[in-house]
């Protein structure tokens, strides 16, 4: 009786945690009451670096990647957005006919939903692992007009390079079987910082087995990165990309640039490893 009170007891402080709006092990930041697929809000597009903008929308992100050979596309958005990468390109003085490479983190429609568009625009090779072209082609959450034909196969390891940027590939399963994240240089002046993009940064099943591979991912990404000053992710409430772009806009000579914080990547991974730890630990009792 007394275990059950103090569970109850738990269950009624989270429940008023969450109502307050107090972040707790599993909010990665504040998520817009908008943000969901079907009632998402397109925003401007808006410089980060030198080389790299946001054409994302309040739910899923989209980013280009500028090289001195053209442009790289990382997720392209989905149904009545994917149009937005286009026009967002061209709002931003950049031609979507330069688009070399779309790289498309996993294979879900909200980010390759664009791809086939983009690509029959500029011709460009789309990337993606062996995994999440297999999740895409079986039409998963998707629509059979969206199904790009199988190009680029990305391994863990490889590398891309176009002008004299390149970007590194990892696979790093859990989200789905095949998340694709990356590293690349970006610039503001003459300084020089490495980004990472975590394709997947959270589990949306519940199957011990999908949390397992993500805490592995996690953990070795905690382990052979070093270094990171940008934490990038797939959508945007998972770093705090709109708030960071809030903090951006205001930004003051000498102030140094919201989106650098190389300890906020490592608690980044920190919160998702113990998050994802804890609900292991619940889907595996519930199985009990």
């Amino acid at each position: 009786m007394k275990r059950t009170s103090m569970w109850f007891f738990a269950l009624l402080l989270g429940l008023v945690i969450a109502s307050a709006g107090v972040p707790t092990a599993r909010s990665q930041g504040p998520r817009p009451a908008t943000a969901n697929g079907q009632n998402a809000k397109a925003i401007p597009p808006f410089k980060i670096f030198d080389d790299l903008y946001y054409l994302g929308i309040d739910y899923v992100c989209s980013y280009v990647l500028k090289t001195s050979d053209g442009l790289i596309i990382i997720d392209t958005l989905y149904g009545d957005f994917v149009n937005h990468t286009v026009e967002a390109l061209q709002q931003l003085g950049l031609n979507p006919r330069d688009i070399k490479y779309v790289l498309v983190t996993h294979g879900h429609q909200d980010h390759f939903g664009g791809a086939k568009m983009l690509q029959g625009l500029s011709g460009a090779r789309v990337v993606m692992t062996d995994a999440d072209w297999t999740l895409m082609e079986r039409g998963n959450r998707g629509v059979p007009d969206s199904i790009v034909r199988r190009d680029i196969v990305a391994k863990d390891g490889d590398t891309l390079r176009l002008g004299a940027t390149t970007v590194k590939f990892y696979v790093t399963p859990g989200h789905t079987a095949g998340v694709l994240s990356m590293e690349f240089p970006v610039h503001e002046g003459k300084n020089q910082y490495k980004a990472f993009l975590f394709g997947g940064a959270n589990v949306t099943s519940n199957r011990p087995e999908d949390f397992e591979m993500f805490i592995k991912s996690v953990q070795r990404l905690s382990g052979d990165l070093s270094g990171v000053d940008v934490n990038l992710t797939s959508h945007p409430w998972q770093a705090g990309i709109l708030e960071r772009a809030e903090k951006l806009k205001s930004r003051k000579s000498g102030e140094n640039h919201p989106f650098v914080a190389p300890l906020d990547f490592k608690s980044f991974l920190q919160e998702r490893l113990t998050d994802a730890q804890t609900r292991l630990a619940e889907a595996k009792k519930s199985k009990e």
